[in-house]
C-alpha cells in the first residue's frame, strides 16, 4: 500500500450529515461595538457540548453595518444529534457599553445543507453582558 500523507477519520463522519462549519452575522442596529470591547461567541448543542465558538473578538461596529464571524470547530455532532442549539454572545467591555444587534447564525452541514438561525432586537451592555438564544436546527 502507497502511503499519500492523507490521514482518514473514521466513522461516524460518513455515516449521517455532520456540522462542518458555523458563521454567524452580526447585524449593528443601534449603539455601536466600541473597538476595546471584546466578543465571545459559542455554540453549543442542547446537552452543552461545544460545536464551535471564537473568542476576544474585537473592532469598532458602528450602526447599520454588518460583520461576518467565522467559528473554529470544536466538535462535529451528525445532523440527527443537533436538534437544538444555543448561542452564547458575551462582551468584555471596557468602560460603558451598550451595543445593538440582530444575528443570523449559519450552520453548515456536510451533505450542503444550511440552517439559518435569527435572532432580533439584542443588546448587550456592561450591565448585561452575556445573553443566551437557544433555537432548533431541523
Amino acid at each position: 500500500m502507497i502511503s499519500t500523507g492523507i490521514n482518514v477519520t473514521p466513522a461516524p463522519f460518513f455515516g449521517d450529515p455532520h456540522v462542518v462549519a458555523v458563521s454567524v452575522i452580526f447585524h449593528t442596529t443601534s449603539k455601536d461595538k466600541d473597538q476595546d470591547t471584546l466578543l465571545d461567541v459559542t455554540l453549543s448543542q442542547g446537552d452543552g457540548t461545544v460545536i464551535a465558538a471564537r473568542s476576544g473578538i474585537a473592532g469598532h461596529w458602528v450602526e447599520k453595518t454588518s460583520h461576518l464571524i467565522s467559528l473554529e470547530m470544536k466538535t462535529a455532532p451528525a445532523k440527527p444529534e443537533v436538534e437544538a442549539v444555543r448561542l452564547s454572545l458575551r462582551i468584555r467591555p471596557i468602560g460603558n457599553e451598550v451595543w445593538g444587534f440582530n444575528v443570523d447564525t449559519f450552520v453548515v452541514f456536510s451533505d450542503e445543507s444550511v440552517h439559518m438561525l435569527k435572532w432580533t432586537e439584542v443588546v448587550l451592555s456592561t450591565h448585561v453582558p452575556d445573553v443566551v438564544n437557544e433555537g432548533e436546527v431541523r
